[in-house]
């Protein structure tokens, strides 16, 4: 019985976690859609997802199907950074639209 009330209130525990990223993922994607300007939304939206996955960094790539590649914004905005379609994590979340969860990144 004990076990059983144990993984109830770890199962309720996970679901309450994930309830609380999902809440912030729907808030990033409403700043996005309040804001004008590409660059603020960009800043609102990695904000949101540094809090939702609880990490450190995060980067948001857009894919550009007429050149082929993806493209990202880093020191504020300043510098645009581009990376073929095919190459790299960010290639293969983008063509094969799935998630990748680097563990230890450093």
């Amino acid at each position: 019985m004990y076990y059983a009330i144990k993984q109830i209130l770890l199962d309720h525990n996970n679901l309450f976690e994930l309830v609380f990223r999902l809440k912030g993922v729907i808030r990033a994607t409403k700043n996005m859609y309040r804001t004008q300007n590409l660059k603020d939304a960009f800043e609102k939206i990695i904000e949101e997802t540094k809090l939702c996955l609880n990490c450190d960094i995060s980067r948001l790539f857009v894919i550009d199907n007429e050149k082929g590649d993806l493209w990202t914004k880093v020191n504020n905005g300043k510098l645009e950074i581009r990376i073929p379609l095919e190459e790299g994590i960010e290639g293969y979340v983008a063509t094969k639209e799935e998630s990748v969860n680097v563990m230890d990144a450093y």
